[in-house]
């Protein structure tokens, strides 16, 4: 739409000013406008009829117009035609044209309960939601929702499910065929006493730190425990003592009215890593199996696989009168009370082979760079012909029953996922477990 302003620039020839009418004469070019209509939209004509026609932005003259007798305006700014008759003769003029902006209207978002209980509003005052603007319109309901408008100065949502709903406002403007519209959206929300359901956390180790959070809905609340110390809704599990512990949630609104304490539980247990507590080394007619003073004090059950039967003390399990090359296997299963793992857990399940005098040693093996990324070194190894390497998930299982290293002695770990995995190296000289952290690009 536009409004034709008071000044009509007259192109060659000079500066005139007129009024604002219907038709506006300029060097005995005819423009018809509408003075009713001053909004984007609206078409500029002239009333004779030339050979031909050029119009120009005369403030912007990238801007292609068209070569018809009109012109769609959407812009303030001065617009020039050039016409020729049928003799060839050419005249130009300009009129200068000034826009206004199709309002605007600003419409606030509000919140009602879908029941009546003295907590909040179930109905909304629709008129009160414009709040720039003062132009008559009328509401519609974008979403069918079935609400009687009829009364916009009390709209009623009781019953109304539960949900997000969509109403437009929309103002006709001048005589022109134009509106403005605003979306308005209604929150129905149930406004009774909160129902906060809050599941137990499960198991977790007594290492590191878990974030609590809420898990069902972003409640204004606050964690807390009588014996374990939480900040910020960060428990800090380090050095915890296992067991079973209660977390409480306050919730922080309509404590008067409402119940606002949930509880709900989490059980902390001592964890370790297999490849920590429990080790091999083989020697001259030998497989010695020991475990950290970790697991002195659990129940370690020890089934012979292959081979002969071993003598076991507080930290040891020892198989000895062995042949060169001779293999034996055994499994260590953990009982694990107050620890991660189960009573029917394998941490060990492996056939080893005992080693001759000339056994590769592991002992001095390590592996760089750590963390890395797509591949990790192996410094320590004589040589590639007696080893067996294999990645060990973190409850001991083989997750590869064998792994390439190159002659260089690199691994490729660029399939694994980031975090913290061991490599196992296996040589007739023993077997030793080396962790390492995969992390992202």
């Amino acid at each position: 739409m536009i409004r034709i302003a008071s000044l009509i620039l007259v192109s060659l020839f000079g500066l005139s000013k007129a009024l604002c009418f219907d038709k506006v004469m300029v060097n005995d070019i005819e423009f018809i406008v509408d003075t009713g209509c001053p909004y984007v939209g609206y078409t500029v004509e002239l009333s004779m009829t030339y050979s031909s026609y050029q119009w120009e932005d005369a403030n912007d003259s990238s801007i292609d117009l068209d070569t018809d007798d009109n012109i769609y305006v959407t812009n303030s700014s001065t617009y020039c035609v050039t016409v020729t008759n049928d003799q060839g003769v050419s005249c130009s003029a300009c009129v200068d044209l000034e826009i206004l902006e199709v309002p605007n209207l600003l419409i606030l978002d509000a919140t009602v309960c879908s029941e009546d209980i003295g907590v909040g509003p179930t109905s909304l005052d629709f008129n009160s939601q414009i709040v720039e603007g003062a132009l008559n319109g009328i509401w519609t309901d974008d979403s069918s929702t079935g609400v009687d408008l009829s009364d916009v100065t009390n709209v009623d949502f009781t019953g109304l499910p539960f949900g997000s709903y969509l109403f437009s406002y929309t103002v006709d403007i001048g005589n022109c065929g134009l509106d403005a519209t605003s979306v308005m959206t209604v929150e129905v929300v149930d406004c009774g006493c909160p129902i906060l359901q809050l599941n137990d956390f499960g198991e977790h180790c007594n290492e590191g730190s878990l974030f609590l959070g809420i898990g069902t809905a972003n409640f204004d609340g606050e964690w807390s425990s009588e014996d374990l110390n939480i900040s910020n809704d960060t428990l800090i599990l380090e050095g915890e003592i296992p067991g079973n512990y209660e977390l409480l949630f306050t919730w922080f609104e309509f404590e008067d009215v409402c119940p606002h304490e949930f509880y709900t539980t989490i059980d902390i247990i001592g964890c370790f890593q297999v490849e920590e507590v429990l080790s091999v080394e083989t020697g001259e007619g030998q497989v010695i199996f020991s475990w950290t003073e970790d697991l002195q004090a659990l129940d370690l059950e020890i089934v012979v696989l292959e081979g002969p039967e071993g003598m076991r003390d507080d930290n040891t399990y020892t198989i000895s009168g062995l042949s060169p090359s001779e293999q034996v296997g055994i499994e260590i299963f953990i009982n694990s009370e107050g620890y991660q793992y189960d009573n029917d857990l394998v941490a060990f399940g492996e056939t080893w082979t005992v080693g001759t005098e000339d056994s590769q040693s592991l002992s001095d093996v390590m592996i760089y760079p750590n963390p890395c990324r797509h591949f990790i070194s192996i410094d320590g190894l004589r040589s590639l012909n007696d080893i067996k390497a294999s990645f060990i998930s973190m409850d001991g299982r083989c997750m590869d029953k064998e792994i390439l290293i190159s002659n260089d002695q690199k691994v490729d770990i660029s399939k694994l996922k980031s975090g913290l995995h061991i490599l196992r190296l296996q040589a007739t000289g023993g077997v030793k477990y080396l962790s390492f952290v995969k992390v992202d690009e």
